[in-house]
């Protein structure tokens, strides 16, 4: 009957081992479950905000370009606009003395009033493009 306490105690003592085994090995399978889990959810994260902050590389890449070509526009516009306006200035003074000269009034003559305001306009827009140009650069 020893022999065979002896034998149960052992059989008994090697399967709470082994139970023990199986615990902390299935203990660690469900860690690294929980960790892979996490970890995949992280890496999809890092992609799609990776993948955001490529896209807005592209966009200012694609703003810059558009930037540069709008300033370059609005430079040309406004010295358009600058030569129109010295054109029509001077048109309007010459007008403006012959008309003196023969005694009229200015405002009568057709299209002075609509050319004085067009002055008006003219100096008006190319002082907002040059503003605009500025906070372009």
């Amino acid at each position: 009957m020893n022999t065979q306490k002896a034998v149960y105690k052992k059989l008994f003592t090697e399967k709470k081992t082994e139970l023990k085994t199986h615990k902390v090995e299935l203990g660690l399978a469900d860690d690294l479950k929980k960790l892979n889990s996490s970890i995949a959810s992280i890496e999809k994260d890092l992609r799609a905000n990776a993948q955001k902050g490529f896209n807005l590389i592209t966009a200012q890449k694609e703003l810059n370009q558009d930037k540069q070509k709008v300033s370059k526009d609005i430079l040309k516009d406004v010295q358009k606009g600058n030569k129109s306006y010295k054109e029509l200035d001077n048109l309007l003074q010459k007008t403006f003395k012959t008309a003196k000269d023969l005694g009229l009034d200015a405002n009568d003559i057709p299209n002075y009033r609509k050319a004085t305001d067009q002055l008006s306009q003219i100096i008006n827009a190319t002082d907002l493009a040059e503003d605009a140009l500025t906070e372009l650069k």
